[in-house]
């Protein structure tokens, strides 16, 4: 039997309560997954989030998930120690594993489909295919790939779900953070790409106002000084926000993400002394 919860009545209440402890930390580390730029930090992350994912289905008994998810938690540190070294014997033995991972889940689908009901065997499908693209995805060097296929693979199990009922709130939760934190991930790339366009024009135009100053142009000819003094500071919050923090792992590489903006407040450490000689006249 089942509650209004969707759940058997035999699993105490307390019980899935730290399923659902699980399935939020499971939630968190998902999120976080998608916005790492880097293939490696990817998929350690995303490794921990299927740990917990993982302790979720074994509190709910759920054998059948709990195999599942310990085995995307092998796939994800495999192909995580992979990416370490990208030497012939790793790419080898990568190409081995996905295989390997291929044919488990090809097996997996066929179980899950030959029990399905035949009205929801189109689901199970739409599940198949874009698992099996989601497992080739994480292999792929670019970054765009994992998060394409686990959108549509995120949308494909949160429809399965739904049409097999009994109300999992939690499963439909995970999937659904998967799919906001691929938009959010996108959306805050197209942002950058537009500050980065922005960058490039204002830095244009102040190099030529700053220019124009050091060599005396008359004032009348010149940007007055307040909206000059607006551009600049606008310059040095776009390109504190494209900065990739993630890169900054120690001092060398933080000086090295934080140059362009040195330089930039020099220039406006430069402009503001200039200004104020020229007020003192």
């Amino acid at each position: 039997m089942e509650n209004l919860l969707g759940l058997d009545a035999s699993i105490p209440l307390w019980v899935w309560i730290l399923a659902q402890v699980f399935g939020v930390i499971t939630i968190i580390f998902d999120f976080i997954s998608y916005q790492m730029k880097d293939q490696r930090r990817y998929l350690l992350v995303f490794s921990i989030g299927s740990f917990f994912w993982t302790l979720m289905f074994i509190t709910l008994g759920n054998l059948t998930l709990v195999l599942i998810a310990l085995f995307s938690v092998l796939r994800s540190m495999v192909f995580w120690w992979i990416f370490a070294k990208k030497t012939p014997k790793r790419i080898l033995g990568g190409r081995i594993f996905l295989g390997i991972a291929l044919l488990i889940g090809f097996y997996g689908a066929y179980l899950s489909l030959s029990a399905a009901p035949e009205h929801e065997r189109i689901y199970h499908w739409f599940v198949l295919v874009t698992a099996l693209l989601f497992v080739v995805g994480q292999y792929l060097p670019s970054k765009h790939y994992v998060r394409f296929f686990a959108f549509f693979y995120a949308i494909a199990v949160m429809v399965l779900v739904i049409v097999e009922g009994g109300l999992n709130i939690m499963g439909i939760l995970i999937e659904l953070a998967k799919i906001v934190s691929i938009i959010v991930f996108y959306c805050i790339a197209i942002r950058n790409h537009f500050y980065s366009k922005e960058i490039t024009k204002i830095k244009t135009l102040v190099d030529s106002e700053i220019c124009k100053t050091r060599n005396g142009t008359p004032i009348d000819q010149r940007m007055p000084e307040d909206r000059l003094s607006r551009l600049i500071a606008k310059l040095l919050r776009y390109e504190l926000a494209v900065i990739d923090t993630q890169n900054m792992l120690d001092l060398k590489s933080s000086l090295s993400e934080t140059k362009q903006i040195m330089c930039d407040l020099q220039i406006a450490t430069d402009f503001c002394n200039e200004s104020e000689k020229a007020e003192n006249g």
